[in-house]
């Protein structure tokens, strides 16, 4: 492990030190959903993580939203790639992003419990910021 850390990127050393960090927290994490379910009911405690969890993400997006750009970037350096990305996945994400986007607003619609609480897929950032550029 040492020789990994010492050769590797600052971002993946760190990302590296978090995911560490959060598997050794995770039992305790997990006694205290458990101990929140029998509290309060599995559907409370889903709702209560679920928006927290988008609290999260909001303080979190961007910074997020910056590295997945740069390693989109550094993924489409390699040669041969941004072509077999752009014609040939490209296309199955996006139809697939919708179909996904499709399901989640018709079962929304029909009120399932849960869903109304998940987020739709940003398939037009993904149009704008992918497709655009690329092709």
């Amino acid at each position: 492990m040492s020789s990994l850390r010492k050769h590797s990127p600052h971002l993946l050393r760190t990302a590296l030190h978090v995911s560490l960090k959060v598997a050794t927290s995770a039992p305790d994490v997990l006694a205290d959903v458990m101990a929140e379910i029998k509290k309060v009911g599995v559907a409370e405690t889903v709702r209560d993580y679920t928006q927290r969890c988008l609290e999260v993400e909001v303080e979190v997006e961007p910074a997020v939203s910056k590295w997945a750009v740069s390693a989109w970037h550094q993924v489409m350096k390699v040669p041969l790639m941004s072509g077999l990305v752009v014609h040939v996945l490209c296309p199955h994400v996006l139809r697939l992003g919708r179909s996904f986007n499709a399901i989640l607003v018709e079962l929304q619609e029909k009120q399932v419990p849960l869903v109304s609480s998940l987020p739709l897929l940003p398939m037009d950032h993904f149009e704008r910021n992918v497709m655009k550029k690329e092709a």
